[in-house]
């Protein structure tokens, strides 16, 4: 074969391969940038959706401890205002210290048997509680009693209620074990006021074997220090430890899973983007 056919046949395939070289190399560029435009748009939604998420987790913890610390002012607002209604009904209730002092020296069943004996002495005897009503006060007294919705039990602690029931029920037994004589009815029909003394050990059980052994008239020589114990118990409300430290754990645990939130966020990194950590060596 001479040049005149050679020559047209060589330019062709060095043409082809010439063509083919620089195809493949468009190729590979425009495959590569392909590539790379795809790992950055990946790339660029993974950053974008952490963003998001981050923010997200930032207004939710920012939200949770407002709530928190909104919670626990008015938790503390409403400990002072049943401290404060529980003290003034006790000052309120000073007022049958008289009649409690009176009935604590009463031989209640001597006076009991002789009412209800009837005749001259039950007469004198009324009579007697009549005076002893006037004297105590009680009769001139205007005012009703310094009343305290039960629902102020769930802002104090325990012994403070406890105390503070006990007061209010030592100061009405002594009133109406007046009332009762005053009117010649039968002292009978009264709650004996030693039902309450469980309640009064627990509060005071310094006192357990004294109550034991005057279980009727103990609780009426015991108003003093029941005060005593009710005030400790509500100053102590203002300054309470342990609510305080439930506070500090529950923001401590709030932003605890704020921390932890990010991490999690590496779940979202495609699989093919990761490795296995290496194992520990033993």
């Amino acid at each position: 074969m001479n040049w005149e056919n050679w020559g047209p046949a060589l330019l062709s395939s060095s043409t082809v391969a010439a063509l083919t070289i620089l195809g493949s190399h468009f190729l590979k560029s425009m495959i590569e940038q392909s590539v790379k435009h795809g790992f950055d748009r990946q790339i660029e939604t993974l950053r974008a959706d952490i963003k998001s998420k981050e923010e997200d987790l930032r207004s939710l913890r920012s939200g949770a401890l407002s709530a928190l610390s909104a919670k626990h002012e008015e938790l503390d607002r409403r400990r002072i205002k049943a401290a404060e209604s529980l003290w003034r009904a006790v000052i309120d209730q000073r007022k049958y210290r008289s009649a409690i002092s009176t009935v604590a020296i009463l031989n209640i069943a001597k006076i009991d048997e002789t009412i209800k004996s009837g005749g001259v002495e039950a007469e004198k005897m009324r009579t007697f509680a009549e005076v002893i009503w006037q004297t105590t006060g009680l009769a001139d007294q205007g005012q009703p009693n310094e009343l305290v919705a039960d629902v102020e039990q769930l802002f104090v602690s325990d012994e403070a209620w406890l105390a503070f029931d006990a007061l209010r029920t030592i100061g009405g037994h002594a009133a109406i074990t007046l009332l009762t004589l005053k009117n010649g009815l039968d002292l009978g029909i009264l709650k004996k006021l030693s039902s309450g003394n469980d309640a009064i050990k627990k509060v005071l059980p310094e006192y357990s074997s004294y109550i034991d052994q005057y279980p009727e008239v103990a609780p009426l020589y015991l108003v003093d220090q029941l005060q005593e114990k009710l005030l400790r118990e509500l100053r102590g409300s203002f300054s309470q430890s342990d609510t305080d430290y439930i506070a500090v754990n529950q923001a401590r645990h709030i932003l605890s899973i704020s921390k932890i939130e990010p991490i999690e966020l590496a779940n979202e990194i495609p699989d093919k983007y990761k490795i296995d950590p290496p194992p520990l060596a033993q």
